[in-house]
């Protein structure tokens, strides 16, 4: 590793707006993981035996996409590093993912399930291009032990604070938004998970300073 800047304090800011990051990135998370069944079932119509086959390829896909992306993220050079450049990309399309998901009441038909299954694997890639990059940025934040103790809880307090934010107000948020049309109150939550993702993401890579870089960079 190569050393950029020589501190070993890492500021509050730094620490704040790792854990921002935790907090977009995170939100999009919890509501897609606890109420796309249901938009899937009740909103949509599609059967619960087929939205659970749609899962279930996804989850394969995922297994190998997540090797290809690991190998795209070690080969990134650019001057912003590896890891900034994918967290950024991750989180607008990941945004754009979660508000396509949310859509596809728009749909019937074969085409319905040709479009869930499409942006369902989708939305699992591009939270991988977000996620991963994340929590590999802290090496190049700080080597140190005590420093990396200090750092690491602030993304997972507030991934925790976006679990039980979202968990809580979704249905509320949906209901208001769709002033009684749940597709389109669905849809328009998915559009603040989505803004919330990419301004995280934006809050993480400028003000998260990279320490230490990669000696083949």
């Amino acid at each position: 590793m190569k050393t950029l800047h020589t501190s070993h304090n890492l500021p509050f800011s730094t620490k704040i707006s790792y854990g921002i990051g935790g907090f977009g990135k995170d939100f999009g998370l919890v509501v897609v993981n606890t109420f796309l069944f249901f938009y899937y079932t009740d909103v949509v119509g599609i059967k619960a035996e087929i939205a659970g086959l749609i899962f279930l390829i996804a989850r394969f896909w995922d297994i190998v996409a997540d090797v290809f992306i690991a190998y795209l993220i070690s080969k990134t050079r650019t001057c912003w590093g590896k890891y900034k450049p994918w967290i950024l990309a991750g989180n607008l399309l990941n945004g754009l993912a979660t508000v396509a998901l949310f859509s596809a009441h728009n749909f019937s038909g074969d085409m319905l399930i040709a479009y869930v299954t499409l942006t369902y694997i989708l939305w699992g890639t591009t939270y991988t291009i977000s996620d991963a990059p994340f929590w590999s940025l802290l090496p190049t934040i700080t080597l140190d032990k005590k420093e990396r103790e200090t750092i690491m809880p602030w993304p997972r307090i507030f991934a925790s604070g976006a679990n039980y934010i979202a968990s809580a107000s979704a249905m509320v948020l949906i209901h208001l938004l769709g002033k009684g049309n749940d597709a389109i109150g669905f849809m328009l939550l998915a559009v603040i998970c989505g803004t919330l993702s990419i301004i995280s993401a934006a809050v993480t890579c400028r003000w998260v300073k990279r320490n230490y870089k990669e000696d083949d960079m």
